[in-house]
C-alpha cells in the first residue's frame, strides 16, 4: 500500500521522527524500516496572507496495516491546536 500526504509540520520536527523509528536512511530523504519505507519530498510552499508556509510531501509504502500504523503514529505525534 502506498500513502501520501502533505505537512506543515516544521522540517526538523518530521526528520526526527523518522530517524528514530528507521533502521536504514538515505540522507535526509528516504527512511526504511521491518517491510515499510517512508520518502520525503518538498511540496510548493503556501501563502496564508503574507505568510509563507513550507510543505512537506510524505509518502509512505508497506503493507495496508503497518502503513496505517505509522501515519497515525505520525499524527498523533505531531498534533497540535492553534491558540
Amino acid at each position: 500500500m502506498k500513502q501520501q500526504i502533505e505537512s506543515g509540520i516544521e522540517k526538523r520536527r518530521i526528520l526526527d521522527f523518522f530517524h528514530r523509528l528507521a533502521e536504514v536512511n538515505i540522507g535526509d530523504r528516504v527512511f526504511t524500516g521491518k517491510n515499510w519505507s517512508v520518502t520525503l519530498s518538498d511540496a510548493p510552499a503556501r501563502m496564508v496572507g503574507r505568510l509563507c508556509i513550507p510543505g512537506t510531501i510524505i509518502v509512505f509504502e508497506g503493507p495496508e496495516d503497518i502503513v496505517k500504523v505509522l501515519v497515525e503514529s505520525f499524527r498523533m505525534t505531531h498534533l497540535s491546536a492553534g491558540g
